[in-house]
């Protein structure tokens, strides 16, 4: 029994020292409010009592102590507010004003009790022992700490100033208002930590790709626009990578397996790179690393070729099938940029790298991608027929990078990954399994058809009416005229801001 409530206060004490470690800034931002909070509601409220009290009972005697609450609040009001204006949220200067109001607060209150007023009981200072650990958020030590020197002033004070008659009382009543506050403090110090671990629980999970175990794409995009944002001309790397063959394992294992090796492939990330860096999924096989602090092409090519090769290595070995990742990777030196044109750089360079086959990746810094890259805008092209896919390419190969995909549900997979990269799309409407329809109904749920333009290819002009509905910029017939079909995608890509 003894050992079991040891273990409590144990956790309990180890709980609360996490808590005002890990969340000093928002202590001192949340002790900033309560500041000036406080000092105001004080200085409106004795402001009230000093002025009506009077009149409601005439034979009431304001003291000294009562005029002095005025300045003590309205100097901390315009403390709070300065503080809280000027973002002032460091915890040591927030903590010493929290702490000297307390002090200040308290003597005020001993003084009213005992100088003015010695033959009557100090149930004033009792009752203000018991309030103090609720009034600022603070570490349990520090409370005992602050009301043990209370109480030791008001035993010092007690028997200087109060009658003979009052001591004993106030003794046995100083020392209810200290227990009082130290239970009140451990009550309220516990409820505190354990409310801002659940909120830290729920925060991790909510953030937490439960597949993988690292950051989902909301959070792994949100934390790297907040350091692209922050940092400068830090340097850093942005990583863009996906598994070969993923496809493959889901359509011949199932998605059990395929399940299975994208949790492989986030446990590999958090062995390969640093916990200071940021890593996610994206979305599918598709995940994002940014590493701080890195400008070496060789680095990132190091941690890459780790990562493919313990991924193949861990697959292999569980499930007998091989694995690879490919990759694009962009450096960022002293540039200044977001994360938006940060990623459609690492993009491109990565549909690069599958487009030359598998299990490698193209990495770049910021200038050299704008030396050396191609400057053509992508055209994706989606034909069942690979001799209209070939055509179309021989057309547009001047003016584009040519992405094929041989049916719609290969389409909509280049979608998901490269739509930001994307400028226009040739879509055949009549293919099997999956037609050009339901790859039109699929991006216009998912919000891709903002992305880029579409033009529909169909030797069925009935056709038209309804791929217009679902959003496309145009609609040609088969077999193309290159002029007409040029000019076509032309205007549709100026229509749409290209």
């Amino acid at each position: 029994m003894l050992r079991d409530f040891l273990n409590v206060w144990k956790k309990s004490f180890k709980q609360m020292k996490q808590h005002y470690k890990e969340f000093r800034g928002d202590i001192a931002k949340n002790n900033t409010i309560l500041l000036t909070s406080i000092s105001g509601a004080g200085l409106l409220l004795v402001t009230l009592l000093l002025f009506l009290t009077p009149l409601i009972i005439s034979d009431w005697h304001i003291s000294m102590g009562h005029w002095l609450f005025l300045p003590f609040f309205f100097c901390y009001t315009f403390l709070g507010l300065y503080l809280y204006k000027n973002k002032r949220e460091s915890y040591d200067l927030v903590h010493a004003a929290v702490i000297s109001f307390l002090i200040f607060f308290m003597a005020l209150v001993m003084y009213i009790n005992f100088v003015p007023f010695p033959d009557s009981p100090a149930t004033m200072t009792t009752v203000a022992m018991t309030v103090v650990p609720v009034l600022f958020i603070l570490p349990f030590h520090e409370v005992v700490l602050l009301l043990l020197f209370v109480f030791l002033i008001f035993l010092q004070l007690n028997g200087t100033f109060i009658d003979e008659l009052y001591v004993n009382d106030n003794v046995f009543s100083g020392i209810l208002g200290l227990l009082g506050g130290i239970l009140v403090s451990w009550i309220v110090s516990n409820i505190r930590a354990e409310d801002n671990q659940d909120k830290q629980d729920i925060v991790i999970m909510s953030n937490q790709d439960k597949l993988t175990g690292i950051w989902n794409k909301s959070a792994v995009e949100k934390n790297c626009f907040t350091y692209l944002n922050d940092c400068g001309t830090e340097n850093c790397a942005l990583i863009v990578a996906d598994l070969d063959y993923f496809k493959g394992i889901n359509d011949t294992m199932g998605h059990h397996a395929g399940d299975e090796v994208l949790h492989m492939f986030g446990e590999a990330i958090k062995r390969v790179f640093r916990g200071s860096d940021i890593y996610g999924r994206i979305g599918g096989d598709e995940f994002l690393v940014l590493m701080k602090g890195v400008s070496s092409v060789e680095l990132v090519e190091l941690k890459m070729s780790t990562l493919s090769a313990m991924i193949h290595q861990d697959v292999f070995e569980k499930l007998n099938i091989k694995v690879t990742c490919s990759y694009g990777a962009i450096i960022k030196k002293e540039e200044n940029i977001s994360y938006v044109p940060l990623f459609n750089m690492a993009d491109k360079l990565l549909y690069r790298a599958k487009r030359n086959g598998k299990n490698q990746g193209d990495v770049l810094t910021i200038s050299d991608y704008n030396m050396y890259m191609n400057k053509k805008e992508i055209m994706l092209v989606v034909d069942d027929s690979e001799i209209n896919r070939g055509a179309l390419s021989a057309m547009f190969q001047q003016d584009f990078d040519i992405i094929e995909a041989a049916d719609g549900e290969q389409a909509e997979d280049i979608i998901h990954k490269h739509h930001s990269i994307i400028s226009i799309m040739l879509l055949d409407i009549m293919m099997p399994k999956v037609d050009g329809f339901e790859v039109l109904d699929w991006m216009k749920q998912q919000g891709y058809m903002q992305y880029f333009p579409v033009i529909a290819i169909s030797s069925d002009e009935e056709k038209e009416l309804q791929s217009l509905e679902l959003g496309v910029a145009d609609m040609v017939s088969k077999p193309f005229v290159a002029d007409i079909m040029k000019k076509r995608v032309e205007n549709a890509m100026k229509a749409m801001g290209r």
